[in-house]
């Protein structure tokens, strides 16, 4: 990956079924991550329908 262009780009969607990621990601200069785990998302989106619509064209 070279570079993130937007702000809430999303990495590593790829362990959500085996839980083990096919790749990695290097920081080469000064940047801010939210590392949100699988699980709390899951549970958030059972309460609010409309993130799980967006978690879905994320995933689309």
């Amino acid at each position: 990956m070279l570079a993130f262009y937007l702000p809430g780009e999303i990495l590593a969607m790829d362990a959500i079924d085996s839980k083990k990621h096919a790749s990695t990601a290097k920081v080469l200069e000064t940047s801010a991550i939210c590392d949100i785990p699988y699980d709390s998302v899951e549970r958030l989106s059972r309460l609010i329908p409309n993130l799980q619509v967006h978690l879905y064209r994320l995933l689309s």
